[in-house]
């Protein structure tokens, strides 16, 4: 029924049934290295997102200290000013 010639055929068609799924496979791990950095590069943006909104936060609550402090010196400066009539100074002359 199958001669030499025949059993060598089909070890070609083996072979090159082999490098086609070789192909296909390489080209799948192409495409699955693709897609896994498109989801790393999302998973980034979103943690660079997250990181910039904390840093904003952070930098929102030191304005609000500096402005209490800047409020509490000048309530201070008007009570002073209230009672001695002038503004007080540190002591040295500009």
């Amino acid at each position: 029924m199958y001669n030499v010639s025949t059993c060598y055929c089909f070890q070609f068609l083996g072979d090159f049934h082999y490098s086609y799924s070789y192909c296909l496979l390489t080209v799948t791990i192409k495409y699955l290295s693709c897609l896994t950095s498109r989801v790393v590069a999302a998973n980034l943006a979103k943690q660079h997102a997250e990181r910039v909104q904390r840093f904003e936060q952070r930098v929102c609550a030191q304005l609000k200290e500096r402005q209490k402090v800047f409020e509490a010196a000048f309530t201070e400066q008007m009570q002073s000013y209230r009672t001695l009539g002038r503004i007080p100074t540190s002591g040295k002359s500009v």
